[in-house]
């Protein structure tokens, strides 16, 4: 009886050491550069009270609750993905340019500056562009897995979510990032960016509707954001209202808003190389100098001036 008893205390505590293991994340640091192999002797619905096989429904179950801790692939797929050399780390990539589709199997994700794409380890993925003429340009992070443990309490739901909001604080670091190439500044900002990655709560959707796509495709063809909410929903063959509705959901803000965010993404990526801020100001689409700043301010917290200097004081001291 003792025996039986102690045998059950010990299961319930492996059971209870497991739960918390899983639920706080531990088992992150303990199986780090490991896959976990799990082995099915036959899954087929014509034997079901086979002890060694099991039902479909009972695979999918499996499927969906080792899906929650891990990125489930095939051992054919992690197989050919080894011997092929394919980089098997985590990426964060920040587009501050252009826009891009990121397809894996038939799901399209839109990406531009505007949101933040969380790319799991071994995807087979195809990018496309989309817009006709414009391309794309990015930064890529691959940090350590101790760090995305550290820095990010939930990695797995970013990663799982695939896209969410880009702050447009990251897309300054972002430039400040492109023109530091001394290691320390440059770990240093991508660590800043990693921490202020997840401060936008807006949602964003993964799949847009087909009027979203094409009315971000006209503000990303327009590069002044010279265009009217009428004009883009006569182009697309729909009413202002459902446009505006349509693109609320998808995107979490106004279509208003998403123009001024890619303003004020090609404006830091400009300004370091420009001398002259009224020109640029027109240029993007501002109504005067005092409008451009008076908006960079008010979403940076400094005006375009000190950001400037502080970009030219990064790629000064690089260059040194």
């Amino acid at each position: 009886m003792l025996d039986k008893l102690s045998s059950w205390a010990a299961s319930r505590i492996k059971a209870v050491a497991g739960w918390m293991i899983f639920r706080s994340g531990l088992y992150n640091r303990f199986r780090r550069d490991e896959a976990v192999i799990v082995l099915f002797h036959r899954v087929n619905d014509a034997y079901p009270t086979d002890i060694l096989t099991v039902t479909l429904r009972k695979f999918d179950d499996f499927v969906r609750f080792f899906g929650r801790y891990f990125q489930v692939i095939s051992l054919v797929e992690l197989l050919r993905l080894l011997e092929q050399g394919e980089d098997l780390t985590r990426k964060l990539v920040i587009t501050f340019a252009g826009a891009f589709d990121f397809q894996v199997g038939q799901s399209a994700t839109w990406v531009d500056p505007s949101r933040l794409l969380f790319a799991s380890p071994g995807e087979s993925y195809v990018d496309h562009h989309v817009v006709p003429g414009v391309g794309h340009s990015s930064v890529i992070l691959t940090p350590d897995e101790e760090v995305i443990d550290e820095v990010w309490e939930n990695a797995e739901a970013q990663f799982a979510r695939r896209v969410r909001a880009c702050p447009l604080q990251v897309q300054m670091l972002v430039q400040l990032l492109r023109r530091a190439e001394e290691p320390l500044t440059a770990q240093e900002l991508g660590i800043s960016i990693m921490e202020s990655s997840l401060s936008d709560a807006r949602r964003v959707t993964s799949i847009d509707p087909r009027c979203v796509r094409r009315a971000k495709q006209a503000l990303q063809d327009c590069p002044d954001g010279r265009v009217s909410l009428s004009e883009i929903a006569d182009d697309l063959g729909v009413s202002a209202i459902h446009l505006t509705q349509s693109f609320k959901r998808s995107e979490g803000m106004s279509l208003y808003r998403y123009q001024t965010l890619l303003r004020l993404g090609r404006a830091l990526e400009r300004l370091p190389e420009r001398e002259d801020i009224t020109d640029l100001a027109f240029e993007l689409g501002f109504s005067s100098h005092s409008h451009f700043t008076a908006v960079f301010r008010s979403e940076l917290g400094m005006t375009p001036s000190s950001y400037r200097a502080q970009a030219r004081v990064g790629a000064t001291a690089a260059a040194a």
